[in-house]
């Protein structure tokens, strides 16, 4: 072995009450390039280990304290939990006495005789642990830091895009109730012009809606504002608004209602969870028939969005309500996989459910599940 400097690599506390066996192993951490603390007992050790060193070699032969103690202690303290303790112990020691150590808390067990490259390894890998978690801790700190920038920016940046998005469609419903006041304004090229223009703001606001969504949940400020509600009517509202859009997918939208359903919910979310789905619906449904199915029991409400399209895969009928999932591929289908996601945790803060359930032939069936009481 080449020589190295001591202390070059760590600083060890040496923990054995008995002299010659702590100047034997304080000399081999040394020749391995170790500076060396030492304790002449298992109270020493513990105080000296406030003084942070970068591992303990204790052996476990300790007449004040046992060294299994003295690991207990210090993988309980705060200050002193994450530094590696290498225990030692005699010849011919039961392995039940080390796996006592062990379970102690300790992160390496040594049998005596052992050679000072055997000591030296063992400490090294040690070090090498323990610096690989500080790495993996910083770095969580780090990734956490650029979570956290990143929702800020996603609420700020949705706040500001909403306000001129706004101003726009505003300008835009004007000018078409100007055209819808002329003889086939509507009709005109202008108007269909200006009814495209409408729709693509419409679903940028959607777009916008979502990213301040996925914002305000991660930021743990995402909150319900409850009132008596009648859920058929919200379902029928978006039902109805969803008509223009299916007709121009060359596909028909259907509600099937039981009746009136009084619930305790917020409306704008839940009605934004059925928005998510329909249009889900239309968007894969392959030009065939959609329908909502609206039916309640004693104790839950049940919302079902039946489309005959593409379908989805069983391997993908939990994952695609994670944040950002996506089922298909983003170059045949628009969207940023966030509806889905979004629904999930609305449906969830009303203490109900959402899930994919296998369908008879073709397409999906998304069911909502929502309690009465």
């Amino acid at each position: 072995m080449s020589a190295v400097l001591e202390g070059q690599r760590g600083r060890v506390l040496n923990v054995n009450d008995e002299a010659a066996s702590r100047h034997s192993v304080s000399q081999m951490l040394r020749t391995s390039g170790f500076s060396v603390l030492e304790a002449a007992n298992g109270s020493q050790g513990l105080a000296r280990a406030r003084e942070a060193p970068d591992a303990i070699v204790l052996d476990v032969r300790l007449r004040d304290i046992s060294g299994y103690e003295v690991c207990r202690r210090l993988k309980a303290a705060p200050e002193t939990e994450a530094i590696p303790v290498l225990l030692t112990s005699a010849p011919h020691t039961a392995s039940e006495n080390r796996v006592e150590g062990l379970e102690a808390g300790a992160d390496g067990y040594l049998v005596q005789p052992f050679e000072a490259s055997e000591l030296s390894a063992t400490v090294g890998a040690l070090l090498r642990i323990r610096a690989a978690e500080r790495d993996a801790k910083r770095l969580a700190g780090d990734l956490a830091e650029a979570v956290e920038i990143r929702d800020d920016f996603m609420s700020i940046a949705s706040h500001e895009l909403k306000t001129p998005l706004t101003s726009l469609q505003l300008q835009l419903d004007g000018i078409a109730r100007l055209l819808r006041g002329r003889e086939n304004g509507s009709e005109s090229a202008l108007g269909k012009k200006l009814a495209t223009a409408i729709r693509q703001t419409d679903r940028l606001s959607v777009l916008i809606d979502d990213l301040l969504a996925v914002a305000t949940i991660s930021q743990g400020r995402f909150t319900l504002e409850r009132s008596e509600a009648d859920l058929e009517r919200v379902v029928t509202e978006i039902v109805e608004g969803f008509q223009a859009e299916a007709a121009r997918a060359n596909s028909t939208l259907t509600l099937h209602s039981s009746g009136p359903v009084k619930l305790r919910i917020d409306p704008l979310r839940i009605g934004r969870v059925v928005q998510t789905l329909v249009s889900n619906a239309i968007k894969y449904g392959c030009e065939r028939p959609v329908d909502v199915t609206l039916s309640h029991a004693a104790e839950q409400a049940r919302i079902a969005v039946r489309d005959h399209g593409i379908g989805i895969a069983p391997a993908d009928r939990k994952r695609i309500f994670g944040r950002f999932e996506r089922a298909v591929s983003a170059r045949n289908y628009g969207g940023l996989g966030m509806g889905l996601y979004i629904s999930h945790r609305i449906v969830e803060a009303h203490g109900g459910t959402i899930h994919v359930e296998p369908a008879e032939g073709i397409g999906s069936l998304f069911v909502v599940e929502l309690p009465t009481r």
